[in-house]
């Protein structure tokens, strides 16, 4: 069976890595005087050590119940009983279940539900990619990722092309800067967001756009300070 589960609350759920003190908030009244401190006793959001305590403290439960973790994978985590098993893999508070027994699973949510709040669906989307189970296996997509994509860059009303290759110019390490109002124009495109959500994509379910992307980094790294048309066209091409 598949599962998503999420976990509420998850950095809290963790102790501090190292004794943590903080001054009164403005407007509480200080219990022991003006130079009372109080300690920190849990992980808080925003916290630089947030996110390495409540992985640190979630992979020591799940070692303690009998799981293993990958060495290849420090967030892939698997454990057997008997026959039957539990093979998961987490993103901050985001867990996506592979399990076989429906009562090793039980057991598993029992323990789980000790110590954190989680709340556990049938997997349909993990991490912005759409699982549909059928009759041949499982299809995944990209789709409401995708979308979402095209709205933040206002690109919805865009007409779709046969190839992720841009028309025109291709790009080169040789390309100049432009000037006057095409540099605007180009310091004006969303070049870093672009990059990162392409990169997202490909790695996910589009592998087919590899090659163009390769072949946009080519002149990335001076783009960052000097962007020019030839790269942006390629990357909105994408």
């Amino acid at each position: 069976s598949f599962h998503q589960m999420d976990l509420t609350a998850a950095y809290i759920s963790a102790p501090v890595a190292r004794p943590t003190y903080l001054k009164i908030p403005p407007g509480r009244d200080a219990p022991f005087g003006k130079n009372t401190v109080l300690q920190v006793l849990r992980s808080l959001y925003g916290g630089k050590e947030a996110a390495f305590c409540f992985y640190a403290d979630c992979l020591k439960f799940h070692l303690s119940h009998g799981f293993q973790q990958v060495p290849s994978d420090a967030c892939y985590l698997h454990m057997r009983r008997g026959d039957d098993f539990i093979k998961l893999c987490f993103h901050v508070d985001d867990f996506l279940l592979v399990s076989k027994g429906g009562d090793t699973l039980k057991w598993y949510l029992t323990h789980m539900r000790t110590k954190y709040e989680i709340k556990v669906e049938p997997l349909t989307f993990f991490l912005g990619v759409h699982f549909v189970f059928n009759d041949r296996g499982c299809v995944m997509d990209q789709s409401a990722q995708i979308n979402k994509t095209l709205a933040a860059f206002k690109m919805t009303d865009c007409n779709p092309a046969p190839t992720p290759f841009a028309a025109g110019p291709q790009p080169s390490s040789t390309d100049i800067a432009p000037t006057g109002s095409e540099a605007a124009e180009a310091q004006a495109f969303p070049y870093r967001e672009i990059v990162c959500a392409l990169g997202y994509l490909q790695y996910e379910t589009h592998p087919e756009n590899t090659f163009p992307l390769n072949i946009t980094r080519i002149p990335s790294l001076t783009h960052l300070s000097e962007p020019t048309n030839p790269l942006n066209n390629s990357y909105a091409s994408i």
